[in-house]
């Protein structure tokens, strides 16, 4: 199990992880969540797949950019955010470790807002709600009691995005 201090380390990687999440979508979300049921609706079929490429394609590069950002300034960030050298090499080594996540939960968030657009929840529910919340506690948890280090369980916590992905894909 996690020490106090691990444990806050792997809060704040958790915490900036959701946040460049939401950065690296960079609206391509919301975007095919409103022009995917409106082709639908004005009888576009045809531009489904062009419109789901132009929300992707940004998105993508975008967080690919911010996971070799996170790369690059996660000892400098680490330093900053850490008050011993110990806890910053943690904190690098999970920044490091979480960031080449970054833009496969992004592909998958994108992906998961074109099911809704298209009028189907049910991925929402199983896959999201259940399937990859469900997976990521236990996984994550499970490193935790099987005494991983912060670093294995913060990409216990991140995989699920690559695994629900395949599952949707």
């Amino acid at each position: 199990s996690l020490v106090q201090g691990q444990a806050g380390l792997f809060f704040q990687a958790a915490a900036l992880f959701t946040i460049l999440l939401n950065v690296g979508t960079i609206g391509a979300d919301t975007g095919v969540l409103r022009s995917l049921p409106r082709a639908v609706a004005l009888e576009q079929r045809a531009d489904l797949r062009r419109s789901l490429v132009i929300a992707m394609v940004p998105a993508l590069v975008a967080s690919l950019l911010l996971a070799a950002l996170v790369v690059v300034l996660a000892a400098p960030t680490a330093d900053l955010v850490t008050d011993t050298a110990a806890t910053a090499d943690d904190f690098e080594g999970v920044l490091r470790a979480m960031a080449p996540f970054l833009p496969v939960a992004v592909v998958y968030v994108v992906l998961m807002a074109a099911s809704r657009g298209l009028g189907s929840v049910r991925p929402l529910v199983f896959v999201e709600k259940i399937g990859r919340n469900t997976l990521e506690t236990a996984s994550a948890g499970g490193a935790a009691a099987l005494g991983a280090s912060v670093v294995l369980i913060a990409v216990a916590w991140v995989a699920p995005y690559a695994a629900m992905l395949l599952v949707i894909a």
